[in-house]
């Protein structure tokens, strides 16, 4: 077999007296070609998860990202922290995926915040996505569930810069920063999209309601570019009053802590008036989304625009939500990344994706092609595609 399958699960130990928890990840990988899974564990999973947090995003955005965007052959990075972080969170996986061609992923943890196609190689001056491709999925049934042909129903829902201080367009130093680079990239996607004979819907500003999102019925694409948000502090009092939860509730189901943020989502946040429709879309909404059709959700500039902690919980929360709402698969942002480079990833995978009809490699070419112009991970490696096909 030229392909290999990993899933990464995270679990818990207590001490003697079980009172500490700690952490640890089981690696389990196996093949066509194996009669049993093979087992890897890392048992010192909290040591793992804060040199990731402490190292990883900084080597990706400082190290590997260079001191001027526009100087493409600016692209310089510690030796040292290259090899440690590729031992750190690729070590105990590269010696039983050396030699395959594909890596199917299933990731839990940190996992879900590491593009591991972005860590570097010192031993073969390559990054991972030079040695193996990876196929990162919501879970092992969509190797079980029949692949996608390409997209026949060629309807979209495009969702861009929506009109937060909808409501209060006079408040004073509002929370969340408008995104106006949003609306040339729907309507850039729009015009592709058209030229190739489908539907578009776009829904921009003032019409990028939550009701009018969640009555999106199962377009074949639905892109939404929007700032996310993932409530890491469950003190804040104005959440639990605004989801009508208690702090149990909240601490149980990341899915209510987890969303979008969309047209009026100013008033909501700031005021916390609680109305039938008001304005964030949590993750567990999406779950009553119908998306039982739609073969591909672009999540763009997923970033949360009021600084709260955007951890492993809130990515899996969202990615979670709209795969078992029906979607087939999901491009999604790791961490904020300029809107030019977020614009030229999507203008390159839709491209592509409308030439070939095969979202995951039209994903892959549009990575090496911004990675010819860009060098830097940061850059190529923000995004990923989970899920089918």
């Amino acid at each position: 077999s030229q392909s290999i399958a990993l899933e990464i699960i995270k679990f818990f130990s207590l001490n003697a007296d079980n009172q500490q928890q700690f952490t640890h990840y089981g690696l389990v990988f196996f093949t066509s070609d194996w009669e049993k899974p093979r087992f890897v564990e890392i048992p010192e999973g909290d040591a793992l998860e804060a040199a990731f947090r402490e190292r990883y995003a900084d080597s990706v955005k400082t190290n590997f990202k260079g001191e001027d965007a526009d100087e493409e052959d600016d692209f310089n990075f510690l030796p040292d922290e290259a090899e440690s972080l590729y031992e750190l969170l690729w070590g105990p996986i590269a010696p039983v995926v050396k030699g395959y061609k594909k890596l199917y992923l299933s990731a839990d943890g940190i996992y879900h915040e590491l593009n591991p196609e972005t860590l570097f190689n010192p031993e073969t001056n390559q990054f991972v996505i030079d040695e193996i491709e990876i196929q990162r999925l919501g879970s092992f049934k969509d190797l079980l569930l029949p692949q996608s042909e390409e997209t026949q129903n060629k309807s979209a829902v495009l969702v861009g810069m929506p009109n937060y201080q909808m409501g209060v367009e006079n408040q004073p130093n509002p929370q969340i920063s408008p995104l106006p680079g949003t609306e040339q990239e729907v309507k850039q996607i729009a015009k592709s999209l058209q030229t190739q004979n489908w539907q578009v819907e776009a829904l921009l500003a003032e019409q990028s309601t939550e009701e009018a999102v969640s009555a999106v019925k199962s377009p074949s694409l639905l892109h939404l570019s929007t700032h996310g948000f993932f409530y890491k502090n469950l003190e804040k009092p104005k959440l639990g009053k605004f989801l009508r939860l208690d702090r149990q509730q909240l601490a149980e189901n990341p899915l209510f802590r987890s969303g979008l943020m969309l047209a009026g989502a100013e008033r909501a946040l700031s005021q916390a008036e609680i109305g039938a429709k008001e304005g964030l879309l949590t993750a567990y909404e999406v779950l009553n989304m119908d998306l039982t059709q739609t073969d591909l959700v672009v999540l763009s500039a997923c970033e949360t625009g009021l600084g709260h902690q955007h951890g492993d919980e809130g990515v899996f929360g969202l990615q979670r939500a709209f795969l078992l709402a029906g979607a087939q698969s999901l491009i999604m942002s790791l961490w904020k990344v300029d809107d030019w480079a977020t614009q030229k990833l999507l203008t390159y995978f839709y491209d592509n994706w409308l030439k070939s009809g095969n979202k995951r490699q039209a994903f892959r070419e549009a990575q090496l092609e911004l990675r010819k112009e860009h060098p830097a991970p940061y850059y190529w490696g923000a995004f990923v595609l989970v899920g089918k096909g």
